[in-house]
């Protein structure tokens, strides 16, 4: 379904998309780059991700969103622990996204449950110990050649990719 912005009141394109959402959340533990955060959310509105967390009280930069938060379902929860009681809510499966957890299972050999919330960790410090104990699942991408981790973008967007493919 393509909805046409064009004519239409914002809340009636929300509410357009809020029908065809996928059943898949993601929830960022906000860290010093905000830029990140608006970029994430840019990209989950891509793959029509059903709410976005962001946890923590750090702003996020809205001009990377280039306009389309207003169409998304942005949650903003100042604490680990506000996070966690709406993720009880929601009934969905915590997936931490981790690459030094060694819980974690490699993405690529792993069944991503649906529906599911994927978590990202702050790029400085990862996910809290908190967050990752309280998590159902834990994964990790398999990366090649010398570098420890990838930007957060980028992991985002490579998990979202992945739910998708699995799931559709």
């Amino acid at each position: 379904m393509k909805v046409e912005p064009i004519g239409l009141p914002t809340a009636d394109i929300k509410a357009s998309l809020d029908q065809i959402r996928r059943p898949l959340s993601i929830a960022i533990q906000r860290s010093s780059n905000g830029f990140n955060v608006g970029t994430i959310i840019r990209v989950a509105s891509a793959f029509l991700v059903k709410e976005i967390f962001l946890i923590g009280e750090e702003d996020w930069y809205r001009k990377a969103v280039m306009g389309l938060d207003k169409y998304e379902n942005i949650i903003e929860t100042p604490t680990e622990a506000d996070f966690l009681k709406l993720v009880k809510e929601r009934n969905a499966p915590l997936v931490a996204v981790e690459r030094d957890d060694p819980r974690a299972q490699n993405l690529w050999q792993t069944k991503l449950p649906s529906p599911c919330i994927l978590l990202l960790g702050s790029e400085n410090f990862g996910i809290t110990k908190e967050l990752a104990d309280a998590s159902d699942m834990h994964v990790y991408i398999e990366m090649q050649g010398v570098g420890h981790s990838l930007p957060i973008v980028a992991a985002a967007s490579i998990l979202m990719a992945e739910w998708t493919r699995q799931h559709l």
